[in-house]
């Protein structure tokens, strides 16, 4: 049944419906009043026929046989009996065959009227009768006019009743038609409004030879935002953010919210020119990325956009939003808070990118994963006192995945969390397995993501996992970056006391390229800084690179902590970090990542100083 029929069978139902009520409440009034009065009339009369009736066959009983023939008196006797003429009522005494002998009035009383009769007994024998009658034309003329008070009270009733429902019918429909196409969070129009917004500027388009963009936008590093200042802040930077992209586009265009930290801007009836979309753009990225306050906070959120434009990159919605979708992807790669217009080149890179996160889904399952480790060398004797396990991915169809192209993809979808733990677990079972061997003992160091990291049973974790492998935990290094401690540093610092009971080493990671600042590295248990190979690829031909290396060894000596230089690719790279006191260096100068039987051969048959030495 189509809407607008439904609508008008709905609107007849309740005009009947408030037609009947007007009409039981206009007639109930009068009706009552008239069935109230009537029964009092009709008691008044039968009281007054029984009461006068009484008294007449008393005055019967006195002159049982001469009382008819005095007709003076029968007439004085319904005379007196009938003072209320103004009720028309008229007394009459009425022989046996109902012949009036006296009467009260001559002539008949109007229509309507009510009788009540009493028999009249000289001893026990029926002699006649006492009559009282009444007109009802008065109660009828005054129930009139309540019947007109009850029709307009009808009057006042039905128009009410008929249009309040369908009024709040339609304000009912109009909300849930508004929830159904909207969103609640930030009242943008949602995903299920899109498809009809972006169809109608498909179709002005087309008709008059114009252009529509379609702007996908992601917010950048918005769950960390979320997890660590709460859902209520991320709510509220939703809302303004909503705000500040309505305001930078024009009335036509449509702001939608796909869900989550993901929206969709429509921009309606766009001439050809990029230049012209591209001052659009920009001035959407500057008014999400101007700080916001909320609370006590004050924030800043960037965005990666990706743009498409009809026709040129699709002539259907879905094939819009598909494509603008990949070029913000491209955009994210290329660093975050940029936009990118869409090439034909990123669906093949969208393609890849979804068939790898599917792919994600059951490596675990398949066993395509395994773990590299590259040496960590003591820069005072050359020799192996640790290792870095790094995981790999031999896909079924893309070959060997290094990690920069599937480790983000896991920590979006929340798989690094399992994928660390098989990481540790593996590593673990290893390292036990070369002291096993015979083998001199070493550290062997694993990376932690923020996602692990932020898991409320990642301590947990790593006490089963010591517990399951038999390793002890002072052969274990937990690598973790500067900007993630930085993020909660008292929770950090909470975590890292918690593993630093349990025996386990802490190092940071990628020293330098985060903020954190030297007030708070003071309080952070741990006992290696690894200088970032980005500071270590120049030297020593960039003096600002050396400065920053010698500043971070001096640094971290005085903290009485051992320094670590990633990335040393050439000898002139050792022989500087050798010389600044450096205390252990790992990259391809030594060995690029080996498998774990590599390493028992060329690093660790090699007789080693003892761990207390090295550690």
């Amino acid at each position: 049944m189509s809407r607008p029929h439904s609508d008008k069978k709905l609107t007849r139902l309740i005009s009947k419906a408030a037609g009947t009520v007007a009409l039981v409440a206009g007639l109930s009034l009068p009706a009552l009043h008239l069935l109230i009065n009537y029964q009092h009339e009709l008691a008044e009369v039968e009281t007054l026929s029984r009461i006068h009736g009484s008294l007449v066959t008393s005055a019967i009983n006195k002159n049982p046989v001469m009382w008819r023939f005095e007709e003076h008196k029968l007439q004085g006797m319904v005379e007196d009996r009938a003072p209320d003429r103004q009720h028309a009522t008229v007394h009459r005494i009425l022989d046996t065959d109902r012949q009036p002998l006296a009467s009260s009035a001559g002539e008949a009383l109007a229509w309507p009227r009510i009788t009540s009769e009493m028999v009249l007994y000289d001893a026990t024998r029926p002699v006649g009768y006492y009559r009282v009658e009444r007109s009802l034309r008065d109660l009828l003329h005054e129930n009139l006019l309540f019947a007109a008070g009850g029709l307009l009270l009808a009057l006042l009733i039905v128009f009410p009743l008929r249009s309040l429902p369908l009024r709040a019918l339609r304000q009912s429909q109009e909300r849930l038609e508004h929830m159904a196409h909207h969103d609640v969070l930030t009242g943008l129009p949602n995903r299920a409004l899109l498809e009809d917004r972006l169809n109608q500027a498909i179709f002005y388009a087309q008709r008059y030879e114009r252009f529509v963009s379609l702007v996908f936008i992601d917010l950048d590093n918005f769950k960390t935002i979320n997890d660590s200042l709460g859902h209520d802040v991320g709510d509220e930077l939703l809302r303004q953010t909503a705000q500040r992209m309505t305001q930078a586009v024009r009335r036509t265009d449509t702001v939608v919210r796909m869900g989550g930290d993901e929206f969709v801007i429509v921009l309606f009836d766009q001439p050809e020119k990029a230049e012209t979309i591209t001052g659009t753009i920009e001035r959407i990225r500057e008014q999400v990325a101007t700080p916001m306050s909320i609370g006590r906070h004050t924030l800043r959120v960037t965005c990666s956009m990706g743009l498409a434009t009809y026709p040129h990159d699709g002539r259907d919605s879905h094939t819009l939003l598909k494509n603008a979708d990949a070029a913000m992807y491209r955009a994210k790669e290329l660093g975050r808070n940029n936009f990118q217009f869409y090439t034909a080149e990123m669906n093949s890179k969208l393609k890849e990118r979804v068939s790898l996160q599917q792919g994600l889904l059951r490596a675990l399952e398949n066993e395509e994963f395994g773990l590299v480790y590259q040496p960590q060398i003591l820069a005072r004797t050359g020799q192996t006192v640790g290792v870095e396990a790094l995981i790999r991915w031999q896909h079924p169809e893309f070959g060997l995945v290094p990690p920069a192209r599937f480790i983000p993809l896991a920590e979006e979808t929340g798989l690094i969390v399992p994928i660390g733990e098989w990481v540790l677990r593996t590593a673990c079972r290893q390292n036990k397995a070369w002291q096993q061997q015979g083998l001199p003992p070493v550290k062997v160091s694993v990376n932690v993501s923020p996602r692990q990291f932020k898991e409320k049973s990642w301590t947990a974790t790593v006490a089963q996992v010591l517990a399951e492998t038999g390793l002890d935990p002072k052969y274990l290094e937990l690598e973790i970056t500067e900007s993630l401690i930085m993020e909660d540093v008292e929770r950090a610092i909470e975590i890292m006391n918690t593993l630093q009971e349990m025996g386990v080493q802490l190092s940071i990671d990628d020293f330098g390229t985060g903020y954190s600042s030297l007030s708070s590295l003071k309080h952070f248990p741990v006992a290696r800084l690894k200088i970032d190979q980005s500071f270590v690829r120049s030297l020593p031909d960039s003096e600002d690179d050396c400065s920053i290396a010698m500043a971070v060894i001096a640094l971290g000596h005085r903290l009485k902590l051992k320094v670590v230089a990633e990335g040393v690719e050439t000898e002139q790279q050792r022989v500087f970090l050798h010389d600044n006191e450096c205390d252990e260096m790992q990259g391809y100068h030594f060995s690029r990542p080996v498998s774990a039987q590599e390493i028992e051969q060329q690093f660790l048959a090699a007789p080693l100083a003892p761990l207390s030495d090295a550690a």
